[in-house]
């Protein structure tokens, strides 16, 4: 492959304006973490969820046997945020892979409403310093889209109930979110996720259950597993240069195809609250 020629936003925004001329009303997809922002807010809430001993009791018997599974063993304490940490650490290690540890990122959550969960994301990200790691670029290519009467839309793995807190309701609408959703009984998030994890391939089926009959546009994504979805649009956006990205981008029958953009963007303090 021929080395990749790096576009910059503005470009970007041509290349945008063109699509929308040929379909109007058309969708565009972009990631959160790594795109919308600099950090991972799943990761972000789970540590915080963790380190403060948030996982509800009821969480323990799915830890317990995600770890049976895998053969990882957990500390004596009966404590479900520590199991939790011990789990992940096993992915760190590559004992657990990244889907399954992103699942459970997810449904730890269980037992908790979202009223509950809001002001405790909240906490978490404001620790995180979460406003200086946005980018203003995207959130600016994100009102192109609205300028353009196109339909901008996320697609992540991170857990729906922290990309609610962050994202709606002055950015997105809660159903143009596409992320780790749990079932619910009487508003209690329950273990079991409701659709399939936006993860890979499921990037690309989550996007088009929210465009439904609208064209797809573009997607921008910084990830090797954003792929599935940036392939599925008529235009993909690849943003930095992460090993894993490279590989799978130079495994694409036409990698030149996908738009490439320098990272890291500019983090600054445009953003949510």
């Amino acid at each position: 492959m021929n080395k990749p020629t790096f576009q910059n936003l503005s470009q970007v925004s041509e290349c945008l304006k063109r699509l929308a001329s040929t379909k109007p009303g058309g969708g565009v997809a972009f990631d959160a973490d790594g795109t919308l922002w600099r950090h991972d807010v799943g990761v972000v809430a789970f540590n915080y969820f963790c380190a403060h001993e948030l996982i509800l009791e009821e969480v323990g018997p799915s830890l317990i046997s995600l770890a049976r599974e895998f053969a990882v063993e957990l500390p004596a304490e009966d404590s479900p945020s520590k199991w939790a940490l011990a789990l992940d650490d096993a992915y760190q290690r590559g004992v657990i892979g990244e889907k399954t540890i992103c699942e459970m990122q997810v449904w730890i959550y269980a037992g908790y409403s979202q009223a509950e969960l809001a002001p405790r994301f909240r906490r978490a990200l404001e620790l995180s310093n979460h406003r200086a790691e946005i980018f203003p670029e995207m959130l600016a290519l994100i009102e192109h889209c609205r300028s353009l009467e196109l339909k901008p839309f996320v697609v992540s793995a991170s857990p729906v109930p922290v990309l609610d807190v962050i994202l709606t309701p002055h950015l997105f609408a809660t159903e143009d979110i596409a992320g780790g959703r749990l079932e619910e009984s009487q508003s209690i998030y329950q273990s079991v996720l409701s659709v399939p994890l936006p993860y890979g391939a499921q990037k690309a089926e989550a996007g088009k259950r929210i465009l439904q009959s609208r064209s797809w546009l573009m997607a921008l994504g910084d990830s090797a597993f954003d792929l599935d979805m940036m392939t599925a649009s008529q235009q993909g956006v690849a943003i930095g240069r992460k090993p894993h990205l490279e590989k799978a981008l130079k495994q694409l029958d036409r990698p030149d195809e996908i738009l490439r953009i320098e990272a890291p963007l500019t983090a600054g303090e445009l953003g949510v609250a």
